[in-house]
């Protein structure tokens, strides 16, 4: 039982560290465009 729920919230804190990841990288991209449309 311990163990199961260890490995679900490892599983579930790298999802979410993935999709922080991806949230960040996204929002540089966005500010990089934007940046070079308003130049």
């Amino acid at each position: 039982m311990l163990i199961f729920l260890a490995i679900g919230t490892n599983a579930a804190l790298s999802m979410w560290i993935k999709q922080g990841l991806l949230g960040v990288i996204n929002a540089i991209i966005f500010l990089l465009t934007a940046a070079r449309t308003t130049k």
